[in-house]
């Protein structure tokens, strides 16, 4: 027994973990049993326990290659429910950021949809102040004038958002009469939906004073933009067909202002 007590696997043998030396200490331990001529039933008993001991080191080993699965799915299954979880944090304020986005848009929209309408009003009164250039103007004496430049000022009243009369007056020298040509008309004014532009135009009568004394008829058409609620450009063509020289043309550009 004392030689048996003196095979002890703490003292003969280092206890180490891994499967390798687990073996080694196990043959060994069988080779000393048979040395010792100890029975043979003893060393079938160590062989069988030794089965034993590989079994437990295979399924301990399997236990680890599980637990280091198990964590790896662990933490993989932690990933996806903080990513989910912050996934779904930020859904709401993303879709809140959207709905407001939106909502601004649609507001804006509407605002400038309105603001668009309002632009042009009934009730509206605005004045001019323009340059012009008539051309093929022509004189007492039957000459024609190719070109001539003048500034001049103008108002405007509609009684709605489509119709309205307007006057103007303008000077193309200081040599003869300071107000060259004046005129009044009525107009028709075709604002296009959700938009700064109107269409517009107009007829009316008119006198000249330089050149020749004479009164007019003229027709015309012309373009608005409003680039505020109360400050625009408008640009405008006219026949002018006075009663005793032959017809000309006038062209007017300038800045509008509403009030």
């Amino acid at each position: 027994m004392g030689s048996v007590t003196s095979l002890r696997w703490g003292k003969d043998l280092p206890a180490r973990e891994n499967k390798t030396d687990h073996n080694v200490r196990v043959k060994c331990l069988i080779h000393r049993l048979a040395c010792h001529n100890l029975p043979t039933h003893c060393v079938s008993f160590a062989k069988e326990q030794s089965g034993s001991i590989m079994e437990m080191l295979v399924t301990n080993k399997n236990e680890r290659i599980s637990m280091k699965t198990l964590q790896f799915y662990l933490a993989v299954a932690i990933g996806s429910v903080l990513v989910g979880t912050s996934a779904r944090g930020q859904d709401p304020s993303n879709n809140t950021a959207t709905s407001n986005s939106t909502s601004t848009t649609s507001t804006m929209s509407n605002s400038s949809s309105g603001s668009l309408y309002d632009i042009y009003a009934a009730n509206e009164f605005s004045a001019d102040a323009f340059s012009s250039l008539s051309v093929d103007k022509q004189s007492a004496n039957g000459s024609r004038r190719g070109g001539r430049l003048g500034l001049g000022i103008g108002g405007n009243y509609f009684f709605n958002r489509y119709f309205g009369v307007g006057a103007d007056a303008y000077s193309e020298n200081v040599s003869g009469p300071f107000i060259d040509s004046m005129s009044a008309s009525a107009i028709g004014r075709f604002p296009i939906n959700d938009t700064p532009f109107a269409p517009y135009a107009f007829a009316g009568l008119g006198h000249q004073f330089d050149l020749v004394q004479q009164t007019f008829g003229q027709i015309g058409a012309g373009l608005e933009y409003r680039m505020t609620e109360h400050m625009g450009f408008f640009g405008d063509i006219r026949v002018v067909i006075p009663d005793k020289t032959d017809s000309y043309g006038l062209f007017r550009a300038g800045f509008r202002w509403r009030f």
